[in-house]
């Protein structure tokens, strides 16, 4: 099997991403093929992962607030309220992006469920 892109090297080049002022189809379709890449990558299991290893010895009683930064889709959010509300964690997740369009698209998908 050969690789397509070489990834011995790091790319400067921006990554539309990057850019902000992204909105609308563009953004969602990003958005989504980024959360498929985590999962089929593994991402969404070495997250849950390690916080199960954090909450191990945390009480279910007391709130746990958990904050992801750069949240996009917040597909990896809702894998963690779904893990908390699965064991019996008070979780408050909060999701930080610096594209307000990310975060409401985020926020569309979660109404939606």
């Amino acid at each position: 099997m050969s690789v397509l892109v070489n990834t011995k090297y790091r790319s400067e080049q921006e990554e539309i991403m990057d850019n902000l002022d992204y909105k609308g189809h563009i953004l969602h379709d990003a958005l989504n093929k980024l959360a498929k890449i985590n999962q089929w990558l593994g991402g969404n299991k070495v997250t849950l992962n390690g916080l199960k290893k954090v909450l191990k010895n945390q009480s279910k009683k007391e709130p746990i607030t958990i904050v992801d930064l750069g949240c996009g889709g917040g597909d990896i959010l809702r894998e963690v309220s779904k893990y908390g509300k699965q064991k019996g964690y008070k979780l408050n997740l909060i999701g930080i992006d610096a594209n307000p369009n990310t975060v409401n698209y985020a926020e569309t998908i979660i109404r939606k469920l």
